[in-house]
């Protein structure tokens, strides 16, 4: 008598490579590395919350080998986390990235970023990371806030040309801050014919609130 049993094939994967894992690097967190292939490298952006695509922007990265043979084994080296050891205002910056209140985040920011010439290029990528965040309702009802992120962009102009410049190069942070001012700017909680003024290092400002009769043409006719 034959008896027909059923059987199930699965599929086997081998890897032989370095598995995945998670290590320290630097002094502000860890990193995850991937599986990687004997005689590859990993190369990880260092650890800073939701900003590390910046750091890999900027080439600030952590890296690894996987080494090794397949007689005797995959082996990782030490991480080399140089590039990762960031100065304290840059892990400030990462820190803050833990902050959901755009009021709180804009207070925050104007307070790190005090000391513009010390700025580095990474201190200028992430603060216009960590501005772009700020809800636009916030600033719509809060003077405070408007005052907070405009003195923020002022400090962030007076860094470094350097860090400016290298920053705007790999981040595109300079145009993203202007177009940071725009949208403050075009959001200014003011009362009927309130005005705002601004007057920075960099840069001033002064918003006035006009009252417009919607019969009244803005740009008179031509004869």
């Amino acid at each position: 008598q034959v008896i027909n049993q059923p059987f199930q094939v699965s599929q086997i994967v081998r890897f032989d490579g370095c598995p995945a894992e998670e290590t320290l690097c630097g002094n502000i967190g860890g990193v995850y590395w991937p599986e990687t292939e004997i005689g590859g490298e990993s190369r990880q952006p260092c650890p800073c919350g939701v900003s590390s695509t910046t750091f890999e922007d900027l080439d600030l990265v952590a890296t690894r080998e996987c080494r090794g043979d397949f007689e005797t084994g995959a082996k990782w080296s030490s991480p080399e986390c140089s590039n990762c050891n960031l100065t304290g205002v840059t892990r400030t910056l990462c820190e803050l990235v833990n902050i959901d209140n755009g009021a709180q985040l804009a207070s925050a920011l104007v307070t790190v970023t005090d000391n513009a010439e010390e700025l580095r290029t990474e201190d200028v990528a992430l603060s216009a990371d960590l501005l772009e965040v700020i809800p636009t309702s916030e600033v719509q009802g809060d003077e405070r806030v408007t005052l907070d992120i405009l003195g923020t962009v002022d400090q962030l102009a007076s860094a470094p040309q350097e860090s400016i410049r290298a920053s705007q190069q790999n981040t595109n942070s300079s145009s993203r801050l202007l177009d940071i001012l725009q949208t403050v700017t075009e959001n200014v909680p003011l009362e009927e014919n309130g005005t705002l003024q601004f007057f920075g290092e960099s840069f001033g400002l002064q918003v006035q609130a006009v009252m417009v009769d919607p019969e009244t043409p803005l740009v008179p006719d031509l004869p």
